[in-house]
């Protein structure tokens, strides 16, 4: 007959057993070092993972920290007047518009030169002056290269040292930033994307990239759909009758569909050599267009063409009588451009059909015409 054992001595028992079996199991598992081991101590299981209520918002439904966005749309459409508003906000934090901000130091980016982009910040010191003395808003006028292997790193660095670490980048533009690489190969593209994430990474800050549309606007942003795979939020700009629209085409984590409305309003910031005024402008919200009348055939065959002429041949518009702000808008020669237009028409009298058009267009605002040059002033509703 079995000795009964004393409770003592069955807690000891129990004990002995419960160690050797921890030490057979602590033994079963294989020993973790490096990358593997960092990865197991990140799995967690999930009815431990908590939801995130408070998003960590730049601009309260349009922008988060450390994510990254790319505003597009056609040439000329204002999206640098747009990002340097946005900009300016967030470095101040002040309200965007009916939106709440959450300030942040921001670096401009100028990839495409400094001289518009000063003329714009003097709009902004006489105009919003309340806003720019107070807002954390440092501007890069250089052109850098995101492909290669040093700016990524040097930028970021660069940033760092700065007396409060950005909390937006805006890369005006994406094309000029690109380097040697190709936008329209998903490699080249994929490289200048790491360089960005490398930036977010380490500063913890929002990267905006200034971009534009492709030959077909429906289709978002110009070149490799790597792009829009990598990014959290596209923020597209279309222009109807003098309004501009921008408006949320992709959020990873937030509602999409968002829009703002506003005008360029021209501030007179000078008088030039000449005599004459220079002005630049400023963003003034504006209500929703209404719905306008679509481009007629005619119509439509040549403003796609003078769309593919200006992304070939245009040059940045001068200053002087009857012309924008220096540089706003990318100009071409009228001659040269009727000339490549007038082929495109397959009717008896194609100089004609090129005439009218050109005439409706002009009389719509939806083009320039000055100085024997033309110029697209924005898009229209399709029918």
């Amino acid at each position: 007959m079995t000795e009964a054992l004393s409770s003592e001595a069955f807690r000891q028992v129990a004990e002995e057993y419960r160690q050797s079996r921890d030490r057979d199991f602590i033994r079963s598992i294989p020993i973790l070092q490096g990358r593997a081991a960092s990865l197991h101590a990140a799995i967690k299981s999930a009815h431990l993972i908590q939801p995130h209520i408070d998003s960590r918002y730049l601009v309260k439904g349009w922008l988060d920290r450390g994510s990254c966005s790319v505003v597009y749309g056609e040439s000329n459409v204002g999206k640098t007047f747009f990002a340097l508003d946005l900009a300016l906000h967030i470095a101040a934090g002040e309200d965007w518009h009916g939106h709440r901000v959450s300030q942040a130091a921001v670096l401009y980016i100028a990839a495409e030169g400094g001289r518009g982009l000063s003329n714009r910040i003097e709009a902004l010191r006489i105009d919003r002056d309340d806003l720019l003395e107070r807002a954390d808003l440092s501007i890069l006028s250089m052109t850098i290269d995101m492909f290669g292997n040093g700016d990524g790193k040097a930028l970021t660095d660069a940033a760092d040292a700065l007396p409060a670490v950005p909390g937006l980048v805006i890369v005006d533009t994406l094309s000029r930033v690109m380097g040697s690489g190709d936008e329209n190969v998903a490699r080249d593209m994929g490289q200048v994307i790491r360089n960005i994430d490398f930036m977010r990474s380490r500063l913890g800050c929002h990267v905006m990239l200034i971009h534009h549309s492709g030959k077909d606007s429906s289709k978002g942003a110009r070149g490799s759909s790597s792009l829009r795979a990598a990014v959290d939020t596209e923020i597209e700009l279309t222009r109807t009758e003098g309004v501009v629209v921008a408006e949320t085409r992709k959020q990873r984590d937030m509602q999409s569909g968002r829009t703002f409305a506003y005008t360029l309003t021209d501030v007179a910031i000078g008088t030039d050599s000449d005599g004459e005024e220079v002005t630049s402008a400023v963003v003034t919200p504006s209500s929703m267009p209404q719905a306008t009348k679509p481009m007629s055939q005619n119509e439509r065959i040549l403003w796609e063409a003078l769309q593919e002429f200006v992304a070939d041949h245009g040059r940045p518009n001068p200053a002087g009588t009857g012309w924008p702000e220096p540089g706003r808008f990318r100009v071409v020669e009228a001659e040269a451009f009727r000339a490549f237009a007038t082929g495109r028409y397959a009717d008896s009298n194609p100089r004609q059909s090129f005439r009218r058009a050109l005439n409706s267009l002009q009389k719509g605002n939806r083009i320039g015409v000055n100085d024997a040059h033309i110029w697209p002033i924005g898009e229209v509703e399709h029918a």
